[in-house]
């Protein structure tokens, strides 16, 4: 980690955007929240921002009415991020976390930047052109992610970085496929191969389950019980494939889980692997 010498006022300053990540984390991805309670204290804080980041840039074509507008504000995103260790001109509580980030851990802003054009392609109104492609989008945005996370956990470790991208791939492909009808209500088809539908898991079955099949291979692969934030969203995923599974040829969304039971499991599979 770098040492970095900061004033009182800046420090109180990035205390309170660390927190406004950690609110922000909680909120809008709970369950990855939650994994974070099993790190160590002094990484906690580099998650939330990490997560709270994602959340932000991944919240951007639902919040804007057309695509040009979506990318004006990656643009400024981007800007933000590459001028992030500027005195001035910090308006937004994640630049300064980001910062905070960046100082503390060595952690270098081109993956940041990564993460950004992957998610730019979101304002795209084509789907993909095949599963390869969908693949790539998710080892993109949500396995990148899980590699930054696992980059903060235990850097040296190189030889488990592809399990931790594997996990978060799984994690990416299995959230497109429970959000499938409501992003198609919206006109947005993350898909190859699907129609334009009302019921993804009647019309695009064929294609689904292919996915599912891919994110279940991805995750059969171990990861040390060290990167517990990781490894604890493998059951998650399992069951997430499960149920999916099993709305496989009907007309039902997936239902809505009890975070309580979600988070037991995450808890046994910290303590117990199980």
């Amino acid at each position: 980690m770098a040492n970095t010498k900061t004033s009182p006022v800046e420090k109180d300053l990035v205390s309170e955007a660390l927190e406004l990540c950690r609110q922000d984390c909680r909120v809008k991805d709970p369950d990855r929240y939650f994994s974070t309670l099993f790190s160590s204290p002094t990484v906690r804080t580099a998650l939330w921002t990490l997560y709270a980041f994602n959340a932000e840039i991944a919240s951007v074509r639902e919040s804007v009415s057309e695509p040009m507008i979506g990318h004006i504000k990656f643009q400024w995103w981007r800007e933000a991020i590459l001028d992030i260790n500027s005195v001035k001109g910090k308006t937004h509580h994640l630049q300064l976390a980001i910062s905070d980030l960046t100082q503390k851990f060595d952690f270098p802003i081109s993956e940041l930047i990564l993460l950004i054009d992957f998610r730019e392609s979101d304002l795209e109104e084509t789907p993909p052109l095949d599963l390869k492609a969908l693949y790539a989008y998710a080892h993109g945005t949500a396995g990148k992610l899980a590699e930054l996370v696992f980059n903060i956990l235990c850097p040296d470790k190189i030889q488990d970085r592809n399990s931790a991208i594997n996990i978060g791939t799984a994690w990416g492909l299995t959230g497109l496929v429970k959000a499938a009808p409501y992003h198609l209500q919206q006109g947005k088809n993350f898909f190859p191969n699907m129609p334009n539908t009302t019921t993804p898991y009647i019309d695009g079955a064929e294609t689904i389950s292919s996915v599912l099949d891919f994110a279940s291979d991805l995750i059969k692969v171990r990861i040390s019980q060290k990167y517990r934030p990781l490894s604890v969203l493998v059951p998650l995923i399992e069951d997430d494939i499960k149920i999916l599974r099993s709305l496989l040829g009907t007309a039902h969304n997936f239902p809505s889980c009890n975070i309580f039971t979600r988070q037991w499991k995450m808890c046994k599979k910290a303590w117990f692997n199980i």
